[in-house]
């Protein structure tokens, strides 16, 4: 099946870096990175946080990420915040 879908130019060159080192094609690379995350979805999996990550998320109780309560100065989160935050972690 044919899709059109739209990437930040950063991970887009990101990503034909990566395909080009394994020596397969970019929707080969699409393919099985998306099978990856549907099937740790089905499967309930969490993914590891990287260490930047774990400094300020978590997951809650139903494995969703949730940004850490901070130390300091509070901030309120907009959806603008959320929706940047889950376009850079890809969820």
């Amino acid at each position: 099946m044919k899709t059109t879908v739209e990437f930040p130019d950063a991970l887009l060159r990101r990503a034909k870096v990566v395909a080009a080192r394994r020596g397969i094609t970019f929707k080969r690379l699409l393919s099985e990175g998306l099978e990856q995350v549907v099937r740790s979805a089905e499967s309930g999996e969490r993914r590891v946080l990287s260490v930047e990550e774990s400094g300020f998320l978590e997951w809650d109780s139903q494995g969703v990420p949730v940004l850490k309560a901070g130390e300091g100065s509070l901030r309120v989160v907009t959806n603008q915040d959320i929706d940047d935050l889950r376009e850079e972690l890809g969820v």
